[in-house]
């Protein structure tokens, strides 16, 4: 049976709520803000829909509340208590943060300035999770807009300046031989 589609309006959007992964809510509400979906859904731990979206709100909350202060929003993100392990959607938050069109606000620096923070304050939890975003960002890299796809780029150049350069390179040994 065809999914309903889900349209402002008429449709009625009940029906297609909780259908699965290729829901309208996973594919067609992206126009109204429903974050993507960076890291595999594994991580998520068994928490439902449900919760994993009151906990996306809060995290896009608190970086919008706290954007005069990248410290006091880091701390108020690894504090978080939602009764469930939330670090991936942290920084899927941050992700989703800093791909928003037309522009992001607060700038790509101070998002850079978050996730040193964030690292600061947990780098046993964040650094995997920045690695699994960046390679999640890799995969779609031919699907990503320009404007993101040199945002993308932008933000990891910045952060692997913050360390030094220290990375994974031999994982990623065979990036270098593919086309443009």
């Amino acid at each position: 049976e065809p999914e309903e589609e889900v349209k402002g309006g008429g449709a009625d959007k009940s029906k297609a709520i909780g259908k699965g992964r290729d829901s309208a809510l996973d594919q067609g509400w992206a126009m109204v803000g429903y974050p993507i979906r960076l890291l595999p859904r594994k991580m998520d731990g068994g928490i439902t829909d449900l919760e994993r979206w009151m906990a996306r709100d809060a995290i896009a909350e608190t970086i919008y509340l706290f954007r005069d202060s990248y410290k006091v929003c880091a701390a108020r993100l690894m504090g978080l208590s939602f009764g469930f392990p939330h670090k991936h959607l942290v920084m899927e938050g941050i992700a989703n943060s800093i791909f928003t069109l037309p522009c992001m606000n607060p700038s790509l620096l101070w998002h850079c300035s978050l996730v040193y923070e964030a690292f600061r304050l947990d780098v046993k939890s964040m650094a995997p999770l920045f690695a699994l975003t960046m390679q999640a960002l890799y995969k779609r890299l031919g699907r990503l807009d320009v404007e993101l796809l040199d945002t993308a780029a932008e933000w990891f150049s910045l952060h692997i300046s913050n360390f030094s350069y220290q990375w994974l390179w031999d994982k990623w040994t065979g990036a270098a031989d593919q086309p443009p």
